[in-house]
C-alpha cells in the first residue's frame, strides 16, 4: 500500500469515528428528564374496601386503567402508572405543574345521572302523517338535516 493511499484509509477512518462520536454526544431527539431530574407528582394510592365495594384483583386492574385513561388527559409525559403490592396503586408525573389539580382528575368519582325524558306530542302513525304535521307532501320537502 502507498504512502497516499494509507493517509486516505486512515482519513477515512478517523472521519467515521468522529461521525459515530457525533452522533452520540449530539442525540437528534431531546432527552425527556424523569421525575427524578424534573420535579413532580408521584403518589400512592390505597384500596380501602367498603360495604359497597369489595377489593379484588380484577377491580384494581380497572382502577389501574381508569387512573391511566385520566392521566392520558393531562398530557404528561411518560407517566408511570402500575399495582404496587396487592391493594396499592402508585402513580408517577414527571413534569406536572399543578399537582392538586392532578390529584383531583385522578381521585375524581365518576358519576352516573339519570334524567327525566318528556314527551313531546305523539307519535305518528303514518308517514304520511309525520308528513301532514311537518306541512309537506314528500319527504324531499323536508329542510336538509330534519
Amino acid at each position: 500500500m502507498t504512502r497516499v493511499k494509507r493517509d486516505v484509509v486512515i482519513l477515512v477512518v478517523v472521519a467515521i469515528l468522529l461521525g459515530v462520536a457525533a452522533y452520540f454526544a449530539f442525540p437528534l431527539s431531546k432527552t425527556h428528564l424523569g421525575l427524578d431530574l424534573q420535579g413532580g407528582l408521584a403518589v400512592i394510592l390505597v384500596a380501602q374496601e367498603s360495604a359497597a365495594a369489595k377489593r379484588t384483583d380484577e377491580a384494581m386492574d380497572q382502577a389501574v386503567k381508569i387512573i391511566q385513561n385520566r392521566v392520558n388527559k393531562l398530557g404528561v409525559t411518560e407517566p408511570e402508572i402500575q399495582r404496587q403490592g396487592q391493594w396499592k396503586i402508585s402513580v408517577q408525573l414527571p413534569g406536572i405543574d399543578n399537582p392538586e389539580e392532578a390529584l383531583a382528575i385522578i381521585g375524581k368519582t365518576a358519576v352516573l345521572a339519570f334524567y327525566d325524558v318528556k314527551e313531546f306530542g305523539t307519535p305518528y302513525a303514518t308517514e304520511q302523517d309525520a308528513l301532514a304535521a311537518a306541512g309537506v307532501t314528500s319527504p324531499q320537502q323536508l329542510p336538509a338535516g330534519t
